[in-house]
């Protein structure tokens, strides 16, 4: 009788092993596969910042060429404005 319950503790001492390491198994595929999934989603995240960089210069550039070319026409208009001041006071003379 004695050696069925030393044969029945060392299964269950068997079985909890492999459940163990069955578990831990299962936990290291999690994390791998976790892992794997954040490092895309990285990856991703730091294709589309350098996406949205470029974007961004490109705009940039864009509106700063529309703003000097806006204070270009201000210059020009004071000096039609001018120009005409000049003209009115010549034909006052």
């Amino acid at each position: 009788m004695k050696g069925l319950v030393l044969a029945g503790i060392s299964i269950l001492v068997v079985i909890d092993v492999t459940f163990i390491q069955l578990h831990l198994y299962y936990m290291n595929s999690v994390i791998e596969n976790l892992e794997k999934g954040l490092q895309e989603q990285l990856k991703s995240l730091g294709d589309q910042i350098k996406i949205a960089e470029d974007s961004l210069i490109r705009t940039k550039e864009g509106y700063l060429k529309v703003q000097g070319a806006l204070e270009i026409i201000d210059i020009i208009k004071k000096q039609i404005d001018e120009q005409e001041a000049k003209v009115l006071e010549e034909g006052e003379v």
